[in-house]
């Protein structure tokens, strides 16, 4: 995959991941006593012994979750438990500790409090929240770690419309098999003649929130949509007949990107430029993300 374009509209606003807030939200956790030793205090680096089990055997889950400014002020999580209970599953599946799912939620409600006066006055700017788990056993053996920490690190992020991106699509390599952890935090999206195609989940997909929400929001509103297998044949035939309108990824990092081009065999692709699904898509979610809508206040959690 190429590096996303930057928006020519936005030029001095940081690349996302580079912005950190200054605090950072620490837990740890032991058989004995449970999760605790919760700590909220300045950003710094970890101190880890260089055997710690997460270094050497990967024992490590993440979530990415996002705070938006509300229109009646302050600001609010977005699918706050949606994006927990996921993170729960990603730690069963590692045999990680997770942690209880509404104290989770009420630890990343109380960051957003301490971190939201940090954030620039800019009413495009959010709040991303990083919650990261892992093994902390300085221990190197076959089996997994029984103590875990918990780190949760605050990212200064823009909405950005006009981010685009270009896709490498290689027949040579795999990232997940069935069976595996499918750890991907970008499921592709397609419009085929008039009809919005994704994917189903399987295990080799992550069940992404923001897909799930951008489903709900096109099928009440009226845009078809497909859940069922994409294959590449499938996909370079529409571009040459032009049945493949427009294509976009999705995260809770960037909200929608809209994908400018596939390279293919050692051939650039290029994808017609208008983009009206997706704009569609993007304004809805920005409505519910934003609370600018009554609609799915239960998506919204207020810090």
């Amino acid at each position: 995959m190429t590096q996303p374009t930057a928006s020519l509209s936005q030029p001095t606003r940081p690349l996302f991941g580079t912005a950190f807030t200054p605090s950072m939200l620490t837990a740890r956790y032991t058989p004995e006593r449970g999760w605790g030793e919760i700590r909220l205090g300045p950003r710094e680096p970890l101190s880890l012994d260089p055997a710690t089990m997460a270094l050497h055997y990967g024992q490590t889950a993440f979530e990415g979750l996002m705070a938006y400014r509300q229109a009646t002020g302050g600001f609010a999580l977005f699918r706050a438990h949606d994006h927990v209970l996921r993170l729960e599953r990603s730690c069963e599946r590692l045999a990680i500790a997770p942690l209880d799912a509404a104290d989770a939620v009420e630890l990343f409600r109380e960051f957003v409090r301490h971190e939201q006066d940090t954030l620039p006055t800019d009413p495009d700017v959010r709040l991303y929240v990083r919650p990261l788990v892992f093994g902390s056993d300085p221990v190197l053996g076959a089996r997994p770690s029984r103590g875990f920490q918990l780190v949760v690190l605050g990212l200064h992020a823009w909405y950005d419309p006009e981010r685009q991106f270009e896709v490498l699509v290689t027949r040579h390599y795999v990232r997940t098999t069935p069976g595996g952890i499918g750890m991907a935090k970008t499921p592709g999206n397609y419009v085929l003649d008039g009809v919005l195609v994704t994917p189903p989940l399987t295990d080799t997909i992550l069940a992404g929130v923001t897909r799930d929400t951008l489903l709900t929001l096109a099928r009440e509103h009226g845009i078809p949509c497909e859940e069922r297998p994409i294959a590449l044949e499938e996909l370079t035939a529409a571009m040459v007949w032009g049945g493949l309108h427009e294509a976009f990824a999705c995260s809770t990092g960037v909200g929608i990107a809209s994908i400018r081009a596939f390279h293919i065999d050692d051939q650039r692709r290029e994808l017609p430029p208008a983009t009206p699904v997706a704009n569609r898509l993007r304004e809805l979610l920005r409505a519910h993300q934003t609370g600018a809508t009554p609609a799915h206040a239960e998506w919204r959690v207020r810090a």
